[in-house]
This record gives C-alpha cells, structure tokens and sequence, in this order.
C-alpha cells in the first residue's frame, strides 16, 4: 500500500524497521550482516548514543531551512561560559533537555542565521523554502513492484511545479559549498543513490513527478557558503542501478534469514595509484 504521512515524527520514523530507506540500502551494498545487525537483530545490546558536533550542526542546519517556524521552539540559547563541561551548562542543558529542547550557544545560533541568510539570498532556493505549496519532513511508504519490499523515503523538501509535479530539495552539510569538491562526496556517500531512490519512491508512492532532485549544499565553516547542485541523468541511472542491486539482496536476505558478511578468506588488496607514486 502506498501512502503519505505529513508530520511523522523523526524518531518515529528511523524506528519504523518494516520499511527499509536508501541509508538502509547503502548498508545492504556494504555488507547484510552490518545493515541486520544495526537494524534487526533482537540481541543487539543498547548502547548510549551521543551526536557528534557535525550531527549537532547538520541537524541545526536542516531544522532552520526545513523546520523554521519550529526552529525556536526546539533550539536555545545558553550562556556564556568558558567550557560546556562547567555545572552551568550542564544545568542549562538539562532544562531543555527535559522540555525537549537543544541547548546551543551563541555562535551556533549566529551559524543558524546565517544559513538562513544564505539561503534566501539564492532566488531558486528563497522560492522554494517560502512557496506556500512546499511540503516539508513528509514521509512516503510503497512496496516495491518487483521484490514486494516495503520501502520509505522522506525528503526533506517538494515544491509544487503545477499539477501533479514538483522539485525535491535535500540539505547536505559539507566541508566546502563548492559543487566541484561536493562532485567528489557524492559517490563515497551514496548520494547518487539516495537521488534516485527518492525521486522513484515519492513518485511510486505520491503519483507526484519529481522534476528534479537538488543537493542545497551547506558549508560547515562561516558564513557558511551554500550552492544549489543537480547530479545529471547518468549519475541519477547509476544511483537506480544500485538501489535496485541492494533491494534484492534485501529481498533474498529477508526471504532466506541469511545475512552475509564481509567476503571469507584472505584477500590481497593493492595500494591506490597516487600512494604507488
């Protein structure tokens, strides 16, 4: 069944298992073992997981371009102090913790600001995040017409083009805003990937056309650069090749409750060009 939930909740979401999305897929290519054991063994211990500081600035960053009219709600500003590790903000920290807040200070909140700034200042992207037809955080289920997989996705961005069509937007926080380098973290990220996977998924799932899918590529240090960047038509096929090679590996790993590791045995691996030279 295909259908479209607005305002699911974020944690409820990544907990939903019997869906599987394209970083679930990604792990898949890697190794089934991995994706289960993250994803699906019932012996897997409890662990305390902690963000770290580029999670902290990622999901700041996504919550201001995506999420602003919430954005003050959800983050606060705390006070000055020489360390984070001082009983002040500590304490300051655990107040909004327990009313669901993240505590931030003054020069992440400045960063806040200045992506927002950056943002509307590109014309593309201004109408984008204030067109009043965006739909933001909306999440997508389908089953997959070849393996019957339950499959999810959920962009971060669709701005209506028309009737029945729209453009996908997707914030990536990167060491540079220069689409050059960030050319170079689409493979090792599976971005590719994650392109296509979405586009095909909402359309499955939304009987929405995807015209375009594009990265809003943030930079991490101040003012925090950004640029607007669209992979072309081979990238968005080899992106398709891959998500379809990982959903049947995932439909036979489920089918037969094998879930292979990494390759067995002795492997002799070679150094790459440049260390050679």
């Amino acid at each position: 069944m295909n259908n479209i939930i607005h305002k699911l909740p974020i944690d409820d979401y990544h907990a939903d298992k019997s869906a599987i999305g394209s970083s679930g897929l990604k792990e898949i290519l890697d190794c089934p073992a991995l994706y289960y054991g993250q994803n699906l063994d019932p012996t897997r211990p409890k662990k305390d997981v902690q963000e770290s500081a580029a999670q902290v600035f990622g999901n700041l960053a996504h919550c201001v371009l995506f999420e602003y009219s919430d954005f003050h709600n959800r983050y606060r500003v705390g006070p000055e102090v020489s360390s984070k590790n001082t009983k002040v903000w500590q304490e300051f920290k655990k107040e909004c913790e327990a009313e669901g807040a993240v505590a931030i200070d003054s020069f992440q909140m400045a960063s806040a600001k200045r992506i927002r700034e950056s943002a509307l200042e590109i014309p593309d992207l201004r109408e984008a995040l204030e067109h009043p037809g965006s739909l933001g955080e909306v999440s997508a289920y389908w089953n997959d017409p070849h393996t019957g997989v339950r499959c999810k996705c959920r962009p971060d961005l669709l701005m209506p083009v028309g009737d029945g069509a729209g453009i996908m937007f997707d914030g990536k926080t990167f060491a540079t805003g220069d689409a050059h380098e960030f050319a170079r973290q689409v493979p090792r990220m599976g971005y590719h990937l994650q392109n296509a996977w979405y586009r095909d998924g909402f359309e499955t799932a939304a009987g929405i056309q995807v015209l375009e899918f594009i990265f809003i590529v943030i930079g991490n240090e101040w003012p925090h650069p950004i640029s607007l960047v669209a992979l072309d038509e081979q990238g968005v096929s080899v992106g398709r090749s891959m998500y379809r090679r990982a959903l049947n590996i995932y439909a036979e790993c489920m089918s037969t409750g094998k879930w292979p590791g990494y390759q067995s045995g002795i492997q002799t691996i070679s150094l790459p060009k440049w260390a050679q030279e």
